[in-house]
């Protein structure tokens, strides 16, 4: 499985909230992963509708295994947008990985 690069970044005290709210354009939820999917893999994939800067699969409670959906975050809103387009451009195709 793989690793997880973060980029820790300081920022002043009680701005969590407004960064958060920055960061909701930015994000999107994808599901539908496979289970044996790397995380590199996933921000390679959509790299080609802009800059991923990161990607955190939702992992079950206890066994702590991939639970086949992530939330994937664009450095731009314009970015996620695009790759949600792309996504729904064809009813029921969507984007594929690992076929």
């Amino acid at each position: 499985s793989g690793k997880l690069a973060t980029q820790t970044e300081s920022k002043p005290t009680g701005s969590k909230s407004k960064n958060a709210e920055d960061d909701l354009p930015k994000t999107i939820f994808i599901s539908n992963l496979p289970f044996d999917l790397d995380n590199e893999e996933v921000k390679q994939r959509f790299s080609s509708f802009g800059e991923v800067q990161s990607f955190f699969p939702v992992l079950h409670p206890v066994t702590k295994r991939p639970r086949g959906t992530g939330f994937l975050k664009f450095s731009t809103a314009d970015a996620a947008d695009a790759a949600v387009a792309a996504a729904n451009s064809a009813p029921g195709l969507g984007i594929f990985l690992k076929g």
